[in-house]
């Protein structure tokens, strides 16, 4: 009979690594033509097809011979904090004259490398000086199974706290699992003085 079996049958890469190749030895020593498919095994997975990766699931047909086909996982950075993930591909046989050696599945194992971050939403807003209190909003990158905080402080400006405005350094947490956007307040100081117009920043 034909025998087919992957060359290699595990890699680890990082969720960044764009196009994966998987390789396929076939050995058909009979004259008779043989067929075979490289399948997704999605019991055996724990990454999610389109959500992770994604792969077709790929037919081959051969005549006689060696023969090395070649298939790609496409992994895609979805740029969420999660644990190592596991892609799992297969032969299904669909000629008679199939058979499988041992090295019949192939083990991807998916490393996430992304990184959380906060940011605030929108680099810069202007009010005027009667507006009162004013929202600050910031984000996070990426839900997270625990609770995470972060501190947004006061950093350097030419407005001057308790004289334009007040604000405290103040820490925001986000709650586990949650990409809901958090906010500050700012209140801003209308002084009725004739002045340039001032700023204030955050960290």
């Amino acid at each position: 009979p034909a025998v087919m079996r992957f060359v290699y049958t595990t890699d680890t890469v990082l969720e960044s690594a764009g196009a994966v190749m998987v390789v396929a030895e076939v050995n058909n020593p009979s004259n008779v033509p043989m067929s075979y498919i490289i399948a997704r095994n999605d019991a055996l997975s724990t990454a999610t097809i389109v959500t992770d990766y994604t792969f077709q699931n790929a037919p081959f047909t051969h005549e006689q011979g060696i023969f090395y086909d070649t298939v790609y996982y496409h992994i895609i950075d979805d740029q969420l904090i999660e644990p190592s993930e596991i892609a799992v591909l297969n032969f299904i046989q669909v000629s008679v004259n199939d058979s499988f050696v041992v090295d019949s599945t192939y083990t991807l194992s998916i490393l996430d490398n992304d990184t959380l971050t906060f940011s605030f939403n929108g680099a810069g807003f202007s009010y005027v000086e009667d507006t009162g209190l004013v929202q600050v909003k910031v984000t996070i990158s990426s839900p997270v199974d625990t609770a995470t905080s972060v501190k947004v402080m006061l950093a350097q400006g030419n407005a001057t706290n308790g004289v334009d405005f007040t604000f405290t350094d103040t820490t925001i947490v986000f709650p586990a699992n949650s990409i809901d956007t958090q906010s500050i307040w700012v209140h801003i100081i209308d002084d009725a003085i004739v002045e340039p117009n001032e700023q204030i920043n955050f960290n």
